[in-house]
């Protein structure tokens, strides 16, 4: 499979480049006559780990997945119903110190906020270039005093930060330069005092790996911007590829992995996906800690490919002309274009204990997804299934509640806070 050995070898490299250029010096602690392996103290430390002399941490998972708790979703605590004020594209919500929720509507550009008990309060921003509007809507988050940072992205330009209180509205928009060289700036971030985050991504070569079909493939580059907007120090992990016909037509690919950061207050976590491996930053934008899982990388198989072509065609069924269909179905699945193994990471995030939670990979949003739940430092605690009906799991985790988004009777967008059951 040629383009099967062209993805393995560019993330090998790429694995290997984000070592050398972050870590100086890990790869030769780690690789000495012995391993350096601590034993853990009991069945109840799953986690083995091995320090080197520049004091990064490698963490690997030593349990199996399916030995860990399984958490269940109990009781529907509060719902917001999207009609009235009309929820139309929701991928994300989260809590503000004082419980209201707030619930950025991608479709409208705006973000709605809600009291504790789901009531509706107003709404900020809009669809627009004016201050306090929004072109696209990025990553929301809430930080000290609950002011919320908002990316608004640009085609072709850096992106700003957009601040918002929740009574008083906007406040400021911090434009963030185009990132260096040639990409575009995917996503951004307030971090506080230390500035921002950007992540750019930057395309490489193609390559030919069938008559008519080219592997494109993506580099992630994870900025630390300071409080003057600009890069001062950066890493380089893979990020996504497409499949390029001759056509013209640039596909996505349902098993590329895509790039995961998360940012704390005072840590910031990102990796490819393409495996279960999570490298963690402090403030000073120094690894500290690598995180990995290697019994969760799982071979790509028939029945996921059969259940990729049957979600992607559900909602597509009913168009005129099929063929259009077919040609990208063609691109989509190529053998050239696939992996070996199915990407190991889908969305991650923080809970309000630092516990970091991630969902295993799968091609498409609206399905059911399996999420590990492991403590601050890497240890496994449970996992938690999300059934396909109510969605996808949003950024709000607090105690024993989730923020979930699911869709009612008539298909409206809803927001549900749901406790968990443990055992």
């Amino acid at each position: 499979m040629v383009g099967g050995a062209l993805y393995r070898s560019c993330t090998r490299n790429w694995g290997r480049l984000v070592v050398v250029v972050a870590v100086s010096g890990w790869v030769c602690a780690c690789r000495g006559g012995t391993d350096g392996r601590e034993s853990g103290t009991g069945a109840s430390t799953p986690a083995v780990t091995v320090r080197d002399s520049a004091g990064v941490e490698l963490v690997t998972i030593e349990s199996a997945a399916a030995a860990l708790p399984e958490w269940g979703l109990d009781t529907v605590l509060v719902a917001i119903d999207g009609s009235s004020p009309h929820l139309s594209f929701i991928l994300d919500a989260l809590w503000l110190s004082d419980e209201r929720i707030v619930v950025p509507d991608l479709g409208a550009r705006v973000l709605h906020v809600y009291d504790p008990s789901g009531a509706y309060q107003r709404s900020l921003g809009g669809d627009g270039d004016g201050p306090g509007e929004f072109r696209r809507i990025g990553a929301v988050t809430a930080g000290a005093g609950d002011t919320i940072s908002v990316f608004d992205a640009t085609d072709g330009a850096g992106g700003s930060i957009q601040l918002y209180d929740p009574d008083e509205g906007f406040l400021e928009s911090i434009p963030l330069p185009p990132p260096d060289g040639e990409g575009a700036r995917r996503q951004g971030w307030h971090w506080g005092a230390a500035g921002y985050v950007g992540l750019a991504e930057r395309r490489e070569p193609m390559a030919r790996v069938a008559p008519d079909l080219h592997f494109r493939a993506t580099i992630s580059v994870l900025e630390r911007l300071g409080n003057g907007a600009r890069a001062d120090a950066a890493v380089r992990f893979p990020g996504s590829y497409s499949g390029f016909h001759d056509s013209g037509m640039d596909v996505r690919l349902p098993f590329s992995h895509r790039p995961v950061v998360l940012v704390g207050p005072d840590r910031l976590l990102y990796g490819a996906g393409q495996r279960f491996e999570i490298l963690e930053l402090d403030r000073s934008f120094t690894l500290r800690r690598i995180l990995r899982w290697p019994s969760l990388q799982e071979p790509l198989d028939d029945e996921d490919l059969e259940q990729a072509r049957s979600e992607w065609l559900a909602p597509r069924q009913g168009e005129v002309d099929p063929e259009p269909l077919q040609a990208i179905l063609d691109v989509m699945f190529a053998p050239e274009l696939l992996p070996e193994e199915r990407p190991a990471i889908g969305k991650a995030l923080f809970d309000d204990e630092g516990r970091i939670w991630v969902a295993r990979f799968e091609p498409f949003v609206f399905v059911e997804r399996l999420y590990y739940v492991l403590e601050p430092d890497g240890e496994p605690v449970a996992r938690l299934r999300i059934p396909a009906e109510k969605r996808a799991l949003l950024s709000g985790v607090r105690g024993d509640r989730v923020l979930l988004a699911g869709k009612d009777a008539l298909d409206v967008p809803r927001i549900e806070v749901v406790r968990i059951r443990k055992p």
